[in-house]
């Protein structure tokens, strides 16, 4: 009997021998994973945050021009930290590289087009602002790559990283359309109402422009509603054309149904003015 009490008492320690080592594997990858996340956000966050300063001196987008490169006058990026003298984020001169905390950035000239590309990459402890070897930058703790000057990730503008906040613009109030495309009678027009609209800043090349429908119809001959009820509406036109870097013709305007206004004869196939949205962004 005490055999097998020995032996039952064997079995349980080497069971609980076992379950705390899984816990305790368990335990040590949920931390492991847990300091590979926080290392993660945090070299993110750094990045995202030298971005943001640099965005923040540039002046958008006159000193960020494509003549910048080849030459070698690229203009110096610096700022004022915490009320502080300017403090230089981006040395003047393609190449020449500046130390923000653990991370060095530079600007050099785009290959094979005109324009350049800054750069962002954190330094090991013992890298300096001249290092060129793997072993000077740590890994990216996400993937655990070695991110370097020569590598993609590195830049932070150029290429498909814009540097500058995109130029986006819409009125404060939906826009009227004005203008009768053809023969006005009386607010009826034949060929439906447009406007031009001028941007209030140009953009360096013709922007994507989007236009939705806010208010349907602008009274006519008295025609805005019938026994107290809202127009009905069978065509809208709301969209742009003729878009250039200085401005766009916005098209926006509604026909009523054939039963809205009795009385007046062949108006379901003539246009009214209506209110549009619009917003312009980069494309």
């Amino acid at each position: 009997m005490r055999n097998n009490q020995d032996g039952n008492a064997l079995i349980g320690a080497l069971l609980s021998v076992g379950v705390i080592s899984i816990v305790y594997v368990a335990t040590s990858q949920y931390f492991g994973d847990k300091a590979r996340v926080v290392a993660a956000t945090a070299y993110a966050s750094e990045r995202a945050l030298i971005r943001d300063m640099l965005q923040s001196a540039a002046d958008c987008p006159a000193s960020l021009a494509a003549a910048a490169c080849p030459s070698a006058s690229f203009p110096a990026l610096s700022r004022k930290v915490l009320g502080g003298p300017d403090t230089t984020l981006l040395a003047g001169g393609v190449g020449a590289p500046t130390r923000i905390g653990r991370w060095a950035v530079r600007a050099e000239c785009a290959p094979g087009r005109p324009g350049f590309v800054v750069r962002a990459a954190r330094l090991a402890p013992a890298g300096t602002l001249v290092s060129t070897a793997s072993a000077d930058f740590p890994p990216e703790p996400r993937l655990g790559t070695t991110v370097t000057w020569a590598s993609p990730e590195s830049i932070v503008f150029g290429a498909d990283a814009p540097l500058c906040a995109p130029h986006t613009e819409a009125p404060a109030a939906p826009e009227a359309a004005t203008t009768c495309a053809g023969t006005n009678t009386g607010g009826w027009c034949t060929g439906g109402y447009y406007q031009m609209v001028k941007f209030a800043t140009p953009y360096e090349r013709a922007p994507r422009v989007m236009v939705s429908m806010a208010t349907p119809l602008v009274q006519a001959n008295g025609c805005t509603a019938q026994n107290g009820g809202a127009i009905s509406v069978d065509r809208s036109r709301a969209y742009a054309d003729s878009v250039t870097k200085d401005g766009f013709r916005l098209w926006c305007t509604s026909s009523p149904r054939d039963a809205t206004c009795p009385g007046i004869i062949g108006y379901a196939r003539l246009w009214l003015q209506s209110r549009c949205n619009w917003v312009a962004f980069d494309r």
